[in-house]
Order: structure tokens, then C-alpha cells, then sequence
């Protein structure tokens, strides 16, 4: 199973030194327009460094399909708008794009265009030998090697609730116009809905096939793994089931521990932050930096760290043995409060790769026991706990029983 990262510029020591972790970088187009030669600079080293890692750009159209406030438009917003050309630069930095702005057949095929030559530009763009010497340095290595292009094409891509939605239709034409423009570089869809069980994924899964598209992305918008109803989670694992039976290969593009569960099922892929982004509301637009917070293993999410200190506290031989950098609070008598963030983000690459080789060196009877051995001692902690942190591993071993 392929793990992706969410690029951030402010977390490259992590990319760096947890370079065993992950198969590649998903960069943000706001990443990449607010932050070009940074952006440029680290990735070409990166990749010069660790040839393996596979790098792609996320246009993130939906972010103007949305309702936020205009009036509150950054500079960020202004380029990224400027890289995506119209209806962006005219419309969409000033309303929310409707259906009607990129209905006409040429607007829409020079929208698609734009966005695809932008992506396949990004490893020719040309920089000062001063600013790679930064990265060479970084990265440990002695010379910098030509960038190729990204692996995969993303091509335009909206929001939409089911099959009738008429930006569903959009998502479909641009698809189809982006692999008249993608120069032999493979196309990954992504299909961006609000609901698993609202979309006809039998019809999506037979239009990729008739496209000879294998790979692409799933994208419930700000889905939350440990809040979904039961009924969403089996429909979940019940389309990735589909798409494999059918020959495709499926990914996440934001996913926690239950998008690991799906690989057993046929999920290929999955993307995250780091510190964040299990989930992401394509609406989203203000950034940030994540929070200092514990991911503790055996829950399989983030929780403040007050609280991980208690659980820690009450079965330190259960919860306290996630990673050394966890144990050694323990052992030191250090309440887990006092964790850096640096240590913290450590920490959570340390356990998500625990993750990813745990369920794959396991069959799933074994991954269920290790969820039933948790809401165990979650109940010997006591009811609340069980509550809040057992009712979402109980509903998983349910979706995936």
C-alpha cells in the first residue's frame, strides 16, 4: 500500500528524516504558488536524494466551488487562482464558481489545459544555483539531478453530492480533456462527493474502465473515520471491493488507520498530513499549523495531550509502548503535556508506519483481535473511555467483519 504525504513547507525536517515512511508527496497548489522556489527547490532534492519517491500536484479546484468569504481573499488564493487561469482569475476570487462558469466546451477545455501544463511545468522551472545549494545541503547530497516530471497527472476537480449532480458531468469532461493534454503522463481522477452510499460507484468504476484509467482517488469530503455512521464505513470498504473487482486500483486521498484496514479489501493508496489531514474540508482556506497533540497507537488518532497522559497513566503497558519517544517519558516520570511538537510529529510518522506494517504482515482476524484487545482495556479504564474512544474501533471491526 502506497502512503502519500501532504506537503508543507514547514515540516520538510520530517520528509527528510522519515524518508523510509512514506512512497510520496502530494503538494499542495497553494504550496506550490505561495512558496514556488522553496517548493521547486526541496522536491528536486528530495527526489534527487530518495529516487523512488513519487511526487504529484493537488489543484484543489474544489476550494472555489465553495462558499467562504470573499472579502477575505489572500495573496495565496490570488495565486493560486492565477495559476489555474479562468474562470478563476475573473470569477471565482469574487463568488463561487457555479456549473455555468465552465459549461461552455471551450472554457473548459482551456481551464484544463492550463491546469495540466502547470503541472507538467513545475520540473523545468528554472532557479538560482544559490537557492538549490540550500536543499543539496539539506537533503545530505552532493549534486542535484534533473526533476522529472510528476508521476501522475490530477486532473480539475469539484465537489459533487451524486451522478445526477451536474458537477459530477463536469468532473467527467475534465477528465477527458486532461488526457488529451497529459503527454503520456499517467491521469488519476479523483472523484470528490459528499456521501460513500449517496454515488452510483458501479457507473463511476465502469466510465474509468472505459477510459483504460486503472488508478485514481477517492476524496469524501472532511470525512472522519472515527465519526462515521456504520452504515458509511461499510460502504466504504464495499466500493473499494467493487473498484477492485473490476480491475481498477483505488486510493484515498486523505485517509487515517481505517483507510489502512482497506487495503485488505483492494485500497492501493492513501494520503495524510503530517500532524493532520486524516480528513480535509475541501472548503478549507485559511491554513495553519497543526496543534501539539499525541497520536496514541492503540487508538489509532490524535488526542490531546492531557488526556493521553491519563490513558497512559492507567495501562502504560498497553498505551505507553507506541515508540521509544513515548516510553522514554514514562520511564523519565515526564507527563506527555510537556511533549514538543517536534517530538510529537516524530512520534505520529513512527506509529503510522507502524500502522501500515502491522496490517499488512497480518491477516485480518489478528487486526480484529487487536481492536477488541483495546475497547478490553479501554472498559477495564472505565465506561467513559470505552465511550469515547471504543464505539469508533467497534464500528470498525463491524464494517469490516
Amino acid at each position: 500500500m502506497r502512503h502519500y504525504l501532504t506537503y508543507q513547507h514547514n515540516v520538510q525536517r520530517y520528509f527528510k528524516e522519515h524518508s523510509d515512511k512514506y512512497d510520496g508527496v502530494i503538494i499542495p497548489l497553494s504550496i506550490v504558488t505561495a512558496f514556488p522556489s522553496g517548493t521547486y527547490g526541496f522536491i528536486r532534492a528530495l527526489c534527487s536524494a530518495h529516487p523512488d519517491k513519487q511526487y504529484a500536484i493537488d489543484p484543489r479546484n474544489a476550494l472555489f466551488q465553495k462558499k467562504w468569504n470573499r472579502d477575505n481573499v489572500r495573496p495565496p488564493h490570488e495565486k493560486m487562482a492565477a495559476a489555474l487561469g479562468e474562470p478563476y482569475v475573473g470569477k471565482a476570487l469574487a463568488q463561487p464558481l457555479c456549473v455555468s462558469d465552465v459549461s461552455d466546451d471551450d472554457v473548459l477545455d482551456a481551464h484544463v489545459k492550463h491546469t495540466v501544463e502547470m503541472q507538467l511545468q513545475f520540473s523545468s522551472r528554472s532557479e538560482d544555483a544559490r537557492k538549490l545549494e540550500k536543499y543539496k545541503k539539506l537533503l545530505g547530497i552532493s549534486s542535484l539531478g534533473a526533476l522529472g516530471v510528476p508521476q501522475f497527472i490530477i486532473p480539475p476537480y469539484y465537489q459533487f453530492s451524486n451522478n445526477a449532480d451536474q458537477w459530477f458531468t463536469v468532473n467527467q469532461r475534465c477528465v477527458a480533456a486532461a488526457l488529451k493534454y497529459n503527454k503520456d503522463v499517467p491521469v488519476r481522477p479523483v472523484f470528490h462527493f459528499q456521501e460513500w452510499a449517496a454515488v452510483d460507484w458501479g457507473a463511476c468504476h465502469t466510465w474509468l474502465a472505459s477510459l483504460e484509467t486503472e488508478e485514481f482517488w477517492y476524496y469524501p469530503n472532511f470525512f472522519k473515520e472515527h465519526e462515521a455512521p456504520s452504515e458509511e464505513l461499510k460502504a466504504y470498504r464495499k466500493t473499494v471491493e467493487a473498484a477492485s473487482e473490476n480491475g481498477l486500483k483505488p486510493a484515498v486521498l486523505f485517509g487515517g488507520y481505517y483507510a489502512i484496514l482497506m487495503s485488505k479489501y483492494g485500497l492501493q493508496g492513501f494520503g495524510n498530513g503530517i500532524g493532520y489531514g486524516e480528513w480535509r474540508d475541501s472548503g478549507y482556506h485559511r491554513g495553519g499549523t497543526a496543534a501539539t497533540r499525541i497520536y496514541l497507537l492503540k487508538l489509532h488518532r490524535y488526542i490531546d495531550a492531557a488526556a493521553a497522559q491519563y490513558l497512559v497513566e492507567q495501562d502504560p503497558e498497553y498505551f505507553g509502548s507506541d515508540t521509544d519517544i513515548v516510553a522514554g517519558y514514562i520511564e523519565s516520570g515526564v507527563s506527555l503535556v510537556e511533549m514538543a511538537l517536534n517530538e510529537a510529529l516524530d512520534h505520529f510518522m513512527e506509529c503510522r508506519r507502524q500502522e501500515i506494517d502491522f496490517v499488512e504482515s497480518h491477516p485480518l482476524p489478528a487486526i480484529v483481535a487487536e481492536l477488541d484487545e483495546t475497547m478490553s482495556r479501554l472498559e477495564g479504564i472505565g465506561p467513559l473511555e470505552q465511550e469515547k474512544y471504543g464505539i469508533s474501533l467497534a464500528k470498525w471491526k463491524a464494517a469490516v467483519e
